[in-house]
């Protein structure tokens, strides 16, 4: 009887060491699939987005061209005529080939003895509308020793209360404005909310200041004497950002873009909040993601604002690099869940197939661009 027992026990012993061994063998194959899977959908996720950064500043470069091609009207000459203005903004074909553009001015540096000649002048310009503009005051009113006041915009319709408008008028613009003066380089501001947006998406604005040809520039000193005003142009950025992607890309990767706030502040950059938020790509797409992704009842955004808000889960991992001062820094950031399909390897998905990258974006050669493309003596 023993011999018999002696041999039923070694057989089970047996088949459960091939049991735990086969067990074993099993889960090392499916952590090392799910290695394999996470390691490939990590791939595809960086190869979908890594010619994004030098896309987004591309264009960003392109829309800051618009101005340095403004500007230098300038350079040719003491003054250009509301006609040369607008043709040359007329000549861009600013809907087709640069969406997103909202307004293009000009703002001109008077003083306060020149102010009744120049509102007279203006009043009296028929050389766009024959009727001129009757109504046309410096606006918020009030005396100032010196006045930056909106003499073009382009285009007119739908953005006439640009029209004479103070840039120095109140201590918010003003900062914008000295900043601008100071540098001499391309700046631009955070996000701003667009009054000839009906949609209301969020827009921001890029400024380059004009001087005197044939005076120097170098210090701060001298770009101050030599100041004569400020091109500005505001733009929907989900507009600008428009078929740069593709809304394939768009259904698994989600871009996030935030302004950090000028590089030269105290309390160091901004982080991430759905105040400073200027871009997020699933407001590009068609469908439910659209809403959830800004705050509907099923999916509430958090307060932080930097990834929540919708009901896909993603990480992002925050990162860039300090640019040239009177410039602001965007975080940009991307993330996804998951990039490849996994049910044919019926393998679970990987914790860790969240894809995740981010860049620093838009200002740093922006701000070097202006500056080369800046005269020493008249920048």
């Amino acid at each position: 009887m023993q011999p018999k027992l002696t041999g039923f026990f070694s057989r089970a012993s047996t088949a459960y060491v091939v049991l735990s061994v086969g067990l074993l063998l099993s889960f090392a194959a499916t952590y090392l699939a799910s290695r394999h899977v996470e390691n490939e959908a990590r791939l595809k996720f960086e190869g979908t987005v890594s010619d994004w950064p030098d896309a987004i500043e591309a264009r960003i470069r392109a829309y800051a061209d618009i101005l340095l091609g403004i500007r230098g009207l300038y350079f040719a000459g003491d003054a250009v005529s509301r006609a040369e203005f607008h043709g040359y903004v007329k000549s861009l074909d600013l809907h087709r080939r640069y969406p997103g553009v909202q307004v293009i001015h000009y703002g001109e540096r008077i003083t306060a003895a020149q102010r009744p000649a120049f509102e007279q002048e203006v009043r009296t310009d028929t050389s766009i509308d024959p009727h001129g503009y009757p109504d046309f005051t410096i606006k918020p009113p009030g005396e100032r020793a010196e006045y930056v006041v909106v003499r073009y915009v382009e285009p007119m319709a739908g953005n006439e209360a640009a029209l004479g408008l103070d840039l120095s008028g109140d201590a918010v613009r003003l900062a914008a404005l000295e900043r601008t003066r100071d540098s001499g380089l391309l700046t631009a501001s955070g996000t701003i909310a667009l009054a000839n947006d009906p949609k209301r998406h969020p827009g921001f604005a890029m400024r380059l200041p004009v001087y005197r040809p044939g005076m120097p520039t170098a210090t701060t000193a001298q770009r101050r004497e030599a100041f004569t005003g400020v091109i500005s142009a505001s733009f929907v950025i989900i507009d600008l950002m428009r078929g740069l992607f593709g809304e394939p890309n768009l259904e698994r990767v989600r871009i996030l873009i935030h302004d950090a706030g000028y590089v030269d502040s105290q309390i160091g950059p901004e982080p991430p909040s759905l105040a400073n938020r200027m871009f997020d790509s699933d407001r590009l797409l068609s469908g439910g993601r659209i809403a959830n992704s800004y705050g509907s009842p099923a999916a509430p955004p958090s307060k932080s604002g930097a990834g929540a808000g919708t009901s896909r889960s993603r990480r992002a991992s925050h990162s860039w690099i300090r640019p040239r001062a009177g410039c602001r820094p965007w975080r940009c950031s991307a993330g996804s869940p998951s990039l490849c399909c996994c049910s044919a390897l019926r393998v679970p998905s990987p914790p860790l197939a969240a894809g995740r990258s981010s860049w620093p974006i838009a200002s740093p050669r922006i701000c070097a661009r202006a500056k080369r493309t800046s005269p020493r003596r008249s920048a």
